[in-house]
């Protein structure tokens, strides 16, 4: 895996974009994009990887609640790495969220995390709808900004390997 070095609030953070696990997750999609889709044993060897090498500051959990939301990807996660590796929400597809799609989550956050059995250190709620869709712009920009203040919130120092 390959570190995409990002400047966010003056400081420089590697993102690693991994893609989320098989499973209850239509796959047909990706695999349309790209037929060399990695299995799950490799993506979570990849996270393992990493931390071992180099420590992970923080792993952004996906979900999409208008999908379903799955605990596979977070389980395997800590299953793998433990409890040390600080996992964040994102929740997507929330365009439509009346207000600020921020809104989300006092309502639904806490049910999530305990019907899931799901702990998450913070959360963003966001919109994934593609950039040449300049009608949700506003919405495309509250999001990043929500990503990006988490990511700054979240990875404060540079994290150590774990020993």
């Amino acid at each position: 895996m390959t570190p995409h070095p990002a400047n966010i609030d003056n400081k420089t953070v590697d993102v690693y974009d991994l893609p989320g696990l098989q499973g209850e997750v239509d796959t047909s999609i990706w695999k349309r994009i790209r037929s060399d889709r990695p299995s799950n044993k490799d993506i979570i060897s990849a996270i393992v990887d990493i931390n071992k090498k180099r420590g992970i500051d923080l792993v952004i959990h996906c979900l999409g609640p208008k999908d379903g939301i799955g605990p596979d990807y977070y389980k395997a996660v800590t299953s793998a790495v433990g409890s040390e590796v600080p996992i964040a929400a994102v929740v997507t597809r929330l365009e439509r969220e009346n207000g600020a799609m921020e809104n989300w989550w006092p309502k639904n956050g806490a049910a999530l995390e305990s019907d899931m059995n799901m702990r998450f250190i913070d959360h963003a709620c966001v919109t994934t709808l593609p950039q040449n869709d300049t009608s949700w712009r506003p919405r495309r920009v509250e999001g990043e900004k929500a990503v990006r203040d988490l990511i700054s919130r979240r990875c404060t120092n540079k994290r150590a390997p774990p020993k």
